[in-house]
């Protein structure tokens, strides 16, 4: 079974996957600091992917990329300070 090429995007205050099948969903970003809503943006993020075919854990692992490399941390980054 061929699978679809899966995208990850923040566009204004949502969190896109797409995938090259034409499937997508926006889910609604909370604040960078709001940790247990990134966390839920994550796991419904994550739940969509799998739902449609993702792969484990390549395109899985991708969606949380999505998030940490426009600043939604489920966890403080790498040698954050208070």
């Amino acid at each position: 079974m061929a699978h679809s090429k899966m995208t990850t995007r923040v566009e204004e205050n949502y969190f896109v996957v797409g995938f090259s099948n034409g499937i997508s969903r926006k889910f609604a970003l909370p604040g960078r600091q709001d940790k247990k809503g990134i966390k839920k943006v994550a796991d419904d993020a994550v739940h969509f992917a799998i739902s449609n075919g993702a792969t484990i854990p390549g395109q899985v692992n991708a969606v949380r990329k999505g998030l940490t490399e426009n600043g939604y941390y489920i966890t403080h980054p790498r040698g954050f300070r208070f």
